[in-house]
């Protein structure tokens, strides 16, 4: 079993910054984020610009399936998935 990994406390407007950041790491458009979450690319716009937090659940839905972390509320707390948890 691995060492665990903290996890931190964040604002809407860093997740914002964190979802832009993980699609550009992975190299994918908006468009593509869009069609592997079944959402319109309109949605992905919004979640990595819109600074306050009316985009959370598409924001946790991009770090959870790009990323592999949670997002975990009320203060949204994003921590790394356990790899050895199945």
């Amino acid at each position: 079993m691995g060492t665990p990994r903290r996890s931190k406390l964040v604002s809407p407007h860093e997740l914002s910054a964190e979802v832009r950041r993980c699609r550009q790491r992975q190299g994918l458009s908006r468009a593509d984020v869009a069609s592997r979450l079944d959402l319109d690319e309109a949605d992905v716009v919004r979640a990595e610009s819109h600074r306050w937090g009316s985009m959370i659940r598409v924001r946790k839905a991009i770090l959870e399936r790009l990323a592999g972390c949670t997002l975990e509320g009320p203060y949204y707390r994003v921590r790394p998935l356990d790899p050895d948890a199945s």
